[in-house]
């Protein structure tokens, strides 16, 4: 697995933490059990008003993009997670693998964040 996290990224609340704890979790399972895929790169970052975590594999997906269409209990779980702290999750799957992005809004000034860009907030 391949993880990538800002040296300088700070704490996020409790509930951003473990929604996104929790997406990961889901998103690694899905990996494993669906994808064929070997590998995985997770991303995790913020910015001033955003927390955002991204999953991909380079895996086959064998039910290909219909999964998404005809998402499971998994897939519920991460979008009602999201939905309570005002997030959103985009899936995309192709013959090259899944993309799993989580965005959360973050509440001004939460737990003493200082202000932090990057160009992965974009997505």
């Amino acid at each position: 697995m391949d993880l990538q996290i800002p040296e300088d990224l700070e704490r996020l609340g409790d509930d951003v933490e473990l929604v996104l704890f929790r997406i990961l979790q889901e998103s690694l399972t899905n990996v494993h059990r669906h994808s064929g895929s070997k590998t995985a790169t997770v991303e995790l970052g913020a910015d001033s008003s955003t927390a955002w975590l991204e999953v991909r594999d380079r895996g086959t997906a064998h039910a290909g993009p219909m999964v998404i269409l005809h998402a499971g209990i998994g897939i519920t779980g991460m979008r009602e997670r999201l939905r309570d702290l005002s997030g959103e999750l985009q899936i995309s799957s192709d013959g090259t693998g899944t993309r799993v992005r989580a965005r959360i809004p973050l509440a001004h000034g939460a737990s003493g964040r200082k202000e932090k860009t990057s160009s992965a907030a974009a997505f």
